[in-house]
């Protein structure tokens, strides 16, 4: 690992509301360390942010003291460390890039904060994502084409258009948070045991197949009626109540495209992202799975890239 430190060129960082992660990159775009930790934004008192990246990476800061840091996420958040304005829809790779917000460390390094991105839809509703431009970007270069539809399931999942590589529009679905609301804070969730590791996939089909697009609400109690009347185990309850909110988010998006021809690329978690393909492939659609750390690790080699041409065009 010795030869492997000296050739540390710049550093990554993914700093969300309860996150960190850190990744040693060379210039090759090779990942040489990174650091994981439980230190979200939402943790971090007073507004300390660099005190507490200081602590995070005090074992790389005697190497590393004056590399350059990037980072997105929430980081750039009213939450976070900067406020970074959103750039508009249609945004491309230099949009993201050229509007990062960059500062002086106390150890005397440069960090950039990279912004997120905002979409005004035919109705002039506002919406926004932050980290999620960063894996489109990755994505683009990882499928090698400039023009696909991707969802990324989480929290807030999204819903995203890329065309002719520019991140055109995208939509916003709380599927993740209302799934842990509704289990740990409802009826439906009470007296229920905690998730059970076997994830058993006929209840969550079941839930696929039952939802649709209109009418969430209603739906949603069968997660009660059918444990009440026998049509459900209990044990089985939280994974057809997943099923649930993710078939009715999966047919709102399908609605939208044809992705019967052309997969629909899901960017996240393997084990989430695994549910949203089972999903749609029980409808008949087609979805390939791509890593989201992957997506996010090459979206910041393109956004430092991206800088590097830009830097040598104003030389130039």
């Amino acid at each position: 690992m010795g030869d492997a430190l000296n050739e540390v060129a710049w550093l990554i960082i993914d700093w969300g509301t309860t996150n960190f992660r850190a990744f040693a990159m060379a210039q090759d775009g090779r990942e040489i360390d990174r650091i994981e930790k439980h230190i979200g934004l939402l943790s971090i008192q007073h507004g300390q942010f660099s005190q507490a990246l200081e602590q995070v990476l005090s074992g790389w800061i005697t190497d590393y003291r004056k590399l350059p840091i990037f980072m997105a996420g929430m980081v750039g958040s009213q939450q976070g460390w900067h406020d970074v304005p959103y750039v508009t829809t249609p945004a491309k790779i230099g949009d993201v890039a050229n509007n990062a917000f960059t500062f002086d460390l106390e150890w005397g390094a440069k960090a950039s904060i990279y912004p997120g991105v905002k979409h005004k839809n035919a109705q002039s509703q506002f919406d926004v994502m932050r980290g999620e431009e960063v894996q489109l970007i990755g994505a683009r270069a990882l499928l090698a084409t400039d023009n696909f539809h991707a969802v990324l399931p989480g929290t807030h999942s999204k819903y995203a258009h890329v065309t002719d590589g520019v991140i055109q529009s995208f939509s916003t679905y709380m599927t993740g948070e209302m799934y842990s609301v509704l289990s740990k804070h409802t009826i439906l969730g009470k007296d229920l045991s905690p998730a059970k590791a076997e994830f058993d996939s006929v209840a969550f089909l079941k839930g696929v197949e039952e939802s649709s697009v209109e009418s969430l609400t209603n739906q949603l109690f069968l997660a009660r009626t059918h444990r009440l009347f026998k049509q459900l185990n209990s044990d089985d309850v939280l994974d057809y109540l997943s099923g649930l909110l993710i078939g009715h988010e999966v047919k709102s998006i399908i609605g939208l495209i044809n992705c019967r021809k052309e997969p629909l690329n899901l960017i996240g978690s393997y084990q989430l992202s695994k549910k949203y393909e089972m999903a749609l492939n029980s409808l008949g659609f087609i979805s390939q799975v791509l890593d989201g750390e992957e997506c996010f690790i090459e979206g910041m080699k393109q956004l430092e890239r991206e800088l590097e041409h830009e830097e040598m065009d104003i030389l130039s």
